[in-house]
């Protein structure tokens, strides 16, 4: 079902339509949401809420660029009233890739370290610069697809993208500094 006809199902009230709509951007979305915050029912009750406002956005939804990024933004905000609901800067770890054989007990839980300490430094970044971070190298998308998905200008997404960059690796230095200082 193309996102037009989607549109119009659901201001129409299809069941099926909520049902399709749901089945597609659930599974993107929790994944993205699980990246922001510390547990499942969290992201659950994130998603839910997502899916609620733009369910009473329906009516006078105008449709510009793609449906997922509308989707995501509503996520983005629906995180950053979680977080400062709660106060709290931790999330989900994203599931761990299969590793080769060869590779020590040793060296993989100093990667699996260095992940989630790269992951506690993500989630420190603004939130435009965790999006680039989230969609350029977890969902492997590149600066013309964001810029599709999100309606923001690719020269936008490389300069977020190099700030977001510059961010990370200051923060970097800087966890790894107070570390060896201890």
């Amino acid at each position: 079902m193309d996102e037009k006809t989607l549109i119009k199902a659901l201001r129409k009230g299809n069941e099926a339509a909520v049902q399709h709509l749901i089945q597609q951007y659930y599974p993107p979305l929790y994944r993205y949401v699980c990246t922001k915050v510390i547990n499942q029912a969290d992201a659950q009750d994130i998603l839910q809420e997502t899916f609620l406002r733009f369910m009473k956005q329906i009516p006078t939804y105008r449709i510009q660029g793609k449906l997922a990024g509308y989707l995501y933004l509503i996520a983005s905000s629906c995180c950053v009233d979680h977080l400062r609901k709660e106060q709290r800067h931790r999330h989900l770890p994203i599931e761990e890739e299969i590793l080769p054989n060869e590779i020590s007990s040793q060296e993989i839980l100093m990667q699996s370290f260095e992940y989630e300490q790269l992951h506690q430094l993500i989630i420190l970044l603004p939130n435009e610069e965790q999006d680039i971070i989230y969609f350029y190298y977890l969902k492997q998308m590149n600066f013309r697809e964001i810029s599709e998905l999100l309606d923001i200008p690719q020269s936008t997404l490389k300069s977020r993208h190099a700030r977001a960059l510059t961010h990370l690796r200051k923060l970097w230095k800087e966890d790894n500094h107070d570390e060896t200082m201890e």
